[in-house]
């Protein structure tokens, strides 16, 4: 028995050495192909672990309905027809759901902040305060989130990111002082933590929030999503 694993091996050595590039062809796809599958593991790993992070800002929980869809391939004229978001669909999805704790409409556009002779491009979320989830409140590093009675008004108040802060007032408590969103004078009642850019793309600390109905009132109903 060991005389025949002795002969199989020495005719494996032979045919190895008769045919070497052949043998170190074969050996280099095979260290190729366990690379190349370590690498992808590695790289998947990787970008999961960038999404979670980017997607930390808004909460695992949460997840949003809109007319347009964030990711895919949908035919645009299909999407383009669908209704428009309106805010009496926060009080329907309310009623009917019974796994949000909460639910919140969210209005987005772009906008340009000044102070002065400084201005900043930003991505503008206008958000209402009626919710009660603590999932779907930015973090604030200071200051605090809008009121009730703010939000019915439509007080011209306004939470800013972390960018803003720096670019707008710089050395500068932003907390009580004034700058202006597409030209209208907003107090600066909060400071959101600093987040970093959503996968990578955009910064997630360039963004001012506004109660919605204060967009309401100065702005449109345009971009209307919901948050649950």
């Amino acid at each position: 028995m060991l005389s025949i694993f002795v002969e199989s091996f020495r005719i494996a050595l032979t045919s190895i050495f008769s045919n070497k590039s052949r043998s170190i062809l074969t050996a280099l796809g095979i260290i190729i192909g366990v690379l190349s599958v370590t690498l992808m593991g590695t790289l998947i790993s990787g970008l999961d672990r960038g999404f979670d992070k980017s997607m930390a800002f808004l909460g695992k929980d949460i997840f949003s309905i809109s007319r347009w869809e964030w990711f895919g391939d949908a035919d645009w004229w299909e999407v383009r027809n669908r209704p428009r978001m309106r805010l009496e669909y926060v009080d329907v999805i309310k009623e009917k759901s019974s796994y949000a704790e909460a639910v919140a409409p969210v209005m987005q556009r772009g906008a340009v902040l000044s102070r002065g002779e400084l201005s900043t491009a930003a991505l503008k979320f206008l958000e209402l305060i009626l919710i009660t989830c603590q999932q779907l409140l930015p973090i604030l590093l200071k200051g605090r989130f809008f009121t009730e009675g703010e939000d019915r008004s439509g007080s011209r108040v306004t939470i800013i990111g972390n960018d803003i802060a720096e670019n707008l007032f710089v050395n500068q408590d932003p907390i009580g002082e004034y700058l202006k969103i597409d030209g209208i004078k907003f107090r600066v009642i909060g400071i959101m933590e600093k987040q970093g850019k959503f996968l990578g793309l955009f910064s997630v600390d360039n963004q001012a929030i506004i109660p919605v109905g204060t967009s309401v009132r100065l702005f449109s109903r345009r971009g209307l999503f919901v948050l649950a």
